[in-house]
């Protein structure tokens, strides 16, 4: 009769993130059998043997896309909540829920961002549409620009969770001034 067995391995947690490990039979003469009734050692056969690897992975892993198009009409000067940029925010791994802690948007275009953006809104964007309808709660308070080109960087009132294996849906919205210049 033949048997399977199962090695299992318990990590001891210091294994750094993105480190494999895979177990190896590396010669037959390593496993050591001897017959039941006559004691004799039995030379085995077969092998090397190496087992299947995996990667240690210590944490979640956050896999930021683009989310729906905010391609859009021209917007009008003075114009409120023009959707600017939709994130798919996706707990990837299965593995672990995630707070976001911070989010930096750099501003680029011909326009000047510090002058003809009043403000942005960073919006839940729950039914996934890109853009920012009513009941769709912000996210943090909203922020300007402080230099054309410039940063802008959203404080969180809480920061938002991302449970393991979703995804968030998130859509940056502003405010254009009244005097916002054409093109």
């Amino acid at each position: 009769t033949s048997g399977q067995y199962l090695v299992t391995a318990d990590l001891a947690g210091s294994a750094g993130d993105g480190a494999t490990l895979r177990l190896r039979l590396a010669q037959s003469s390593h496993l050591v059998a001897s017959g039941v009734e006559t004691g004799e050692a039995i030379a085995p056969s077969g092998g090397p043997l190496d087992g299947g690897s995996f990667a240690v992975q210590r944490a979640g892993s956050l896999a930021v896309a683009r989310g729906a198009s905010t391609d859009s009409l021209p917007a009008l000067a003075g114009s409120l909540g023009v959707p600017m940029l939709s994130l798919s925010l996706a707990e990837a791994s299965g593995h672990e829920a995630l707070e976001i802690e911070s989010l930096r948007l750099t501003a680029a275009g011909s326009g000047n961002d510090a002058t003809e953006i009043v403000r942005l809104h960073l919006v839940e964007d729950l039914d996934g549409d890109g853009g920012a309808d009513p009941g769709e709660p912000e996210l943090a308070a909203p922020v300007a620009f402080a230099a054309d080109d410039g940063a802008a960087d959203f404080v969180f009132r809480v920061p938002p969770r991302i449970a393991a294996g979703t995804t968030a849906r998130w859509v940056v919205t502003c405010d254009l001034e009244d005097s916002a210049a054409d093109g």
